[in-house]
């Protein structure tokens, strides 16, 4: 049942339990408490009593040099009332001599062969004259008048107000509890009623996060995640749209070049045929991008890892644009800071990463800029950097920059740009060695995109 029940009347019934196992659990204390206070005040009351008679029959021996009259003194005013060494209503007072013999009892008759054993002797208050014990004295006193009452009656009393206060404290711990239950839990109806709302593909839900704590950090997480599923679907339906756009300039090409053979409007001759394909050619390429990037993300693209020297990769991706550096005049260095750093990767695969980071790099560098390739050995990886002089990326653009289809719409505009696919490429095929890439803006100007791949020094030793 406890496990059906909502949070709301989870949290109010803890409240009330623990209150009610506590005021149980003061009454049980208060009680053991005061039985033993009380007992106490009866055994301390009961020393007192005998040391009192026993100084009264002490003077009683010494004067009279001996137990003879020792009933007499009862019957002297006063001793059968009051306090002190009064005989009290309901004591029992008990002498024996120093043979064991009982001399006097206020309760039984005493006979002249009533003897008491040694064990019965050792456990009275013993009677002392000039150091030698005379007597032996037995004090069962009454308790005081009222004591048992007051005891019983103090019980009860500290029973009575603990279940007074108890009751008052459940019903005051069912209220508090109500007021901040609801408090808790409220933050928690509304994010369920947001995932739900979720759930059924309204992403644009948020839920109000009015507190710092650990439930208000649930809903900041919550709407952290909804932004970014709410960006995903975004990017999802702007990707098919691109696609369709990509594909529809070269199958329109396509099309009016293959309606216009048909109908004889245009001859088949070689530069159409050639046109033709390239249509083709263009419309493959961004298929086999797209099933590159999906293999990847399913982690079930092939890589056939080889040691790679990492300075001559750099040389071939150098030799690859070696021609439109030297027309833009851009200023191009190599930074590797290690000889001979091998790293065993698929050295077509990041070869394709280096062309794409360096073809953009020199797309968006002015005439005259600057390009940096550089590698150095951070930990267990190797971190690749190209950075450039350009315009920089806009700060909103950063965390997007490396999905599917995605430009910026001020740096990084369609018409200077090919389908949108390059980084993602990139990031896919980093990933599908292990590493990460990165992008940040530099300190002073332009751009610094990074990736890493895993490395160990036994990599580079051959």
């Amino acid at each position: 049942m406890f496990k059906n029940m909502r949070l709301h009347p989870k949290i109010t019934f803890a409240f009330v339990t623990t209150v009610i196992i506590t005021a149980m659990i003061i009454i049980i204390i208060a009680n053991i408490s005061t039985n033993f206070i009380f007992k106490d005040f009866v055994v301390q009351y009961r020393t007192v009593r005998l040391e009192q008679w026993a100084d009264i029959f002490t003077v009683h021996y010494i004067q009279k040099g001996g137990w003879e009259g020792i009933e007499d003194i009862f019957e002297e005013p006063g001793h059968r009332r009051g306090r002190g060494g009064r005989l009290l209503p309901g004591d029992q007072i008990m002498l024996a001599d120093d043979g064991g013999r009982v001399i006097l009892d206020t309760r039984d008759p005493v006979s002249d062969n009533r003897m008491l054993s040694k064990t019965a002797l050792a456990g009275g208050f013993p009677i002392q004259v000039a150091g030698i014990r005379v007597g032996t004295l037995f004090l069962n006193p009454a308790a005081p008048q009222g004591t048992l009452s007051l005891e019983e009656e103090f019980s009860r009393s500290v029973t009575g107000a603990i279940l007074g206060g108890g009751v008052i404290a459940v019903g005051l711990a069912a209220v508090i509890s109500l007021f901040f239950t609801r408090k808790i839990v409220s933050p928690l109806y509304r994010l369920n009623a947001g995932v739900k709302e979720f759930a059924r593909g309204n992403y644009k839900t948020r839920v109000i996060v009015d507190s710092q704590d650990e439930i208000g950090k649930l809903g900041e997480a919550f709407n952290f995640m909804a932004d970014s599923v709410e960006k995903s679907e975004e990017l999802k339906r702007n990707m098919t749209a691109d696609v369709a756009h990509e594909l529809r300039t070269p199958l329109s090409i396509l099309r009016g070049n293959l309606e216009s053979l048909q109908a004889g409007v245009i001859e088949p001759d070689p530069q159409v045929i050639s046109s033709l394909h390239d249509e083709i050619i263009r419309i493959s390429m961004l298929v086999n991008d797209l099933q590159d990037i999906s293999l990847a993300e399913a982690g079930k693209l092939n890589l056939n890892l080889l040691k790679t020297d990492v300075e001559d990769l750099f040389n071939k991706v150098f030799q690859t644009f070696q021609y439109e550096i030297f027309l833009k005049r851009i200023k191009f260095e190599k930074n590797v800071f290690q000889e001979h750093l091998i790293l065993k990767i698929d050295r077509d695969k990041i070869m394709q990463v280096l062309i794409n980071l360096l073809g953009n790099a020199l797309r968006y560098t002015p005439k005259g800029g600057k390009i940096v390739l550089g590698a150095e050995i951070k930990g267990a990886h190797v971190v690749i950097n190209v950075s450039d002089s350009g315009p920089g990326i806009n700060s909103e653009d950063l965390p997007y920059i490396f999905e599917r289809f995605y430009r910026s719409r001020k740096e990084y505009p369609k018409k200077d740009g090919g389908s949108g696919l390059g980084l993602a490429i990139a990031r896919s095929f980093i990933e599908a060695h292990g590493g990460y890439i990165w992008v940040k803006n530099n300190t002073q100007r332009g751009s610094t995109f990074s990736f890493s791949l895993p490395y160990t020094a036994s990599q580079s030793s051959e």
